[in-house]
């Protein structure tokens, strides 16, 4: 489990309740000014234009959650610091988590924490634009076992459910659907994806009109150092899976275990198009690639992927994705980096 300590620092002016997106490129919004740490810091986009920002905050021996809103123009909207989401317990190391917005404007904040033992369980809550707790003072528990549940996604659907997905023990992947209500659609045990080998990391992506798309990882041997290929699969509003088997996004191999979040976007028309690097090879230069998949889970380019530049003796790490509307091709950018790693540029 990677444990993060990159600090949160959003500094150099001084917020108040008229501070604004500052003119100057080398000036920051500072969003907190507490002494301790704040980490992880994630923002969701509303449908009105506001952010949210939501983090962990290190102030009293455990990581709190806070929660700050902004309009489109950097105008802070709550008070200072924003307001304490949750000070339960956590661990003293932390994984990734999700903040996302619902087409009401709601933040959806989803997490682990260990207020219900020694176990990682994962919470999420829902909260108004006013600040309002609308799922309760303490979220929904959506796990209380003596599993590890770890890295929870999200996604919010056409018609303003929840998709939550999660990892049990670095084995399966948990998925829950959550109404606005807060009631649970498949009932409180959810879907998983499960075999024979380890799977992990899941991404979300809302397509149809309640449906859903789940890329995830179907690793083998070491955890350290996995067989990694990645896969996809489209689920209906009932929770059912859409393609009679999952789409095969690159069983090429290659990919570390410290490869996870993918670019991962809609084609325009419930497809999505996805990139990544791996060193398929085996030769220790990483390659970027491509892969499209079409709306009924088949590749549209060639296996694996397309290779995104054949510039050789350099890696190709870390690639972006942009499909802008009404265009037709897909752009992509990617750090190119020397085998020594001590020259990085873009392209």
């Amino acid at each position: 489990m990677r444990k993060f300590l990159y600090v949160f620092v959003l500094v150099l002016i001084t917020v108040t309740s008229h501070a604004q997106w500052p003119d100057n490129p080398t000036e920051n919004l500072r969003i907190t000014d507490y002494s301790g740490e704040d980490v992880l810091p994630k923002t969701a986009l509303c449908p009105n234009g506001d952010v949210y920002i939501g983090y962990f905050s290190l102030q009293s021996g455990s990581y709190d959650v806070r929660l700050q809103r902004l309009d489109h123009q950097g105008n802070i909207l709550w008070e200072n610091n924003g307001i304490l989401v949750s000070d339960h317990p956590s661990m003293s190391w932390l994984t990734d988590w999700d903040v996302t917005a619902d087409l009401d404007n709601n933040a959806i904040l989803s997490w682990q924490d260990i207020r219900n033992g020694g176990n990682n369980n994962i919470v999420i809550y829902k909260i108004s634009p006013d600040g309002e707790f609308l799922w309760g003072e303490d979220g929904i528990s959506l796990t209380n076992s003596t599993t590890m549940d770890v890295t929870p996604v999200l996604t919010v659907t056409a018609q303003n459910n929840v998709i939550v997905a999660w990892q049990v023990d670095l084995e399966l992947i948990m998925i829950q659907k959550i109404a606005p209500d807060g009631s649970f659609p498949w009932g409180t045990a959810g879907l998983s994806i499960t075999g024979l080998n380890r799977y992990t990391w899941p991404q979300l992506l809302p397509v149809g009109d309640d449906d859903f798309i789940v890329k995830y990882f179907e690793d083998s041997g070491p955890v350290n150092a996995p067989t990694r290929h990645v896969y996809a699969q489209r689920y209906t509003s009932d929770g059912s899976g859409v393609w009679d088997a999952p789409a095969v996004v690159s069983n090429a191999g290659g990919i570390s275990a410290w490869t996870q979040i993918f670019p991962f976007i809609n084609d325009g028309n419930d497809g999505f198009y996805i990139a990544w690097h791996d060193d398929r090879d085996f030769n220790n230069s990483a390659s970027a690639f491509v892969q499209h998949i079409d709306i009924d889970g088949n590749p549209t380019l060639q296996e694996n992927g397309v290779e995104v530049s054949g510039n050789a003796g350099m890696n190709h790490f870390y690639p972006a994705l942009s499909k802008p509307e009404n265009d037709p091709h897909i752009y992509v950018l990617w750090n190119e980096v020397n085998g020594d790693q001590n020259q990085w540029g873009i392209y």
